[in-house]
């Protein structure tokens, strides 16, 4: 009789632990399904949000570099006193970041705030 009664408290405490870990899958599923669709509506908003400052409507970026290019303009703006590498350390950033880059030279801007 012991012996029946520890087997069966046996396979009530497997049960309660199968039990368990059946709703801690689920619970884990859930939190899962709640994040994408969290991220689903955050990608949503940036898109949106991106659509607004470009404003194009119907527009999709097809990759990193091509919206900062859309989006981001970096400018050069070299004197007498710049050097070359200065110029091309500039181009060469802008380049990685993806952004529309000019180069501009200011010496008459400079010598005109001087005088």
């Amino acid at each position: 009789e012991q012996e029946q009664l520890r087997e069966e408290q046996e396979q009530l405490r497997e049960e309660q632990e199968q039990l368990r870990e059946e709703q801690d899958t689920r619970e884990g599923q859930d939190i899962r399904e709640d994040a994408a669709l969290e991220v689903q509506e955050v990608v949503g908003q940036v898109l949106s949000d991106v659509r607004c400052i470009t404003r194009l409507p119907d527009y999709t970026p097809t990759d990193p570099a091509e919206l900062c290019q859309r989006l981001l303009v970096t400018a050069y703006m070299g004197t007498e006193n710049s050097s070359p590498e200065t110029q091309a350390r500039a181009a060469a950033l802008a380049g990685d970041v993806g952004s529309y880059h000019v180069d501009i030279n200011i010496d008459g801007i400079v010598k005109a705030i001087l005088t």
